[in-house]
């Protein structure tokens, strides 16, 4: 269904593994502590190892600012430590990998509604608000207004393709399939919006 980003030809029939390590093993910490809650690393030893791994500490820091909004905007609360790695690829160096685990935790009740991560000493994703952003900006070393700038970008991107994808599954799911989707759809969408709201409200 998806081609592997960790797996490149070399040759007819032959498959490279590219070599990748998750931000627990840049850090040395345990899986079993993943979560920042519990020790694992937050986002300024994320960023810390983006600068001290990749190749490209400008561009990969942006797209872990550009992750972190797309994660508070679905809904997705699980966006832990080894959901980042730095792989070293033969034509580009050491970069962060693409991201993966993307999912809408929020649309299941039963899973933690904390934010895995800590955003400006934050972790309830329904109470982030500009003055965390700009706290997050500061710890990332990032200029706060760049920040915003992202935020709204990512806000702008999540609808089209959202609605684009649920038309084009859509048609191949059972009705209760269909529920989750509807669900799903709505959940992002309020998300998104109400999110964006609160960080870009001034005072």
């Amino acid at each position: 269904m998806i081609t592997r980003f960790d797996r490149i030809g070399t040759a007819p029939g032959a498959i490279q593994r590219l070599v990748q390590y998750d931000f627990c093993q840049l850090s040395g910490t345990p899986a079993s502590v993943k979560y920042e809650s519990e020790g694992g690393p937050g986002l300024q030893r994320s960023a810390e190892i983006i600068r001290e791994e990749s190749v490209q500490p400008a561009v990969d820091l942006r797209r872990l600012v550009d992750w972190v909004f797309f994660n508070i905007f679905v809904g997705n609360n699980d966006s832990h430590a080894k959901n980042l790695s730095i792989y070293h690829h033969p034509r580009k160096g050491a970069t962060l990998t693409p991201f993966y685990d993307l999912v809408c935790t929020r649309v299941y009740k039963t899973l933690p509604a904390q934010f895995a991560l800590a955003i400006g000493g934050q972790r309830n994703p329904g109470n982030i608000e500009r003055r965390h952003i700009v706290a997050m900006a500061e710890t990332l070393g990032l200029r706060s207004d760049y920040a915003f700038d992202r935020a709204e970008s990512m806000a702008a991107r999540i609808p089209e393709p959202l609605e684009m994808s649920i038309a084009e599954l859509d048609p191949h799911l059972d009705d209760t399939e269909k529920s989750m989707s509807a669900s799903l759809r709505k959940l992002v969408l309020a998300t998104t919006k109400r999110s964006i709201a609160r960080v870009l409200r001034k005072g």
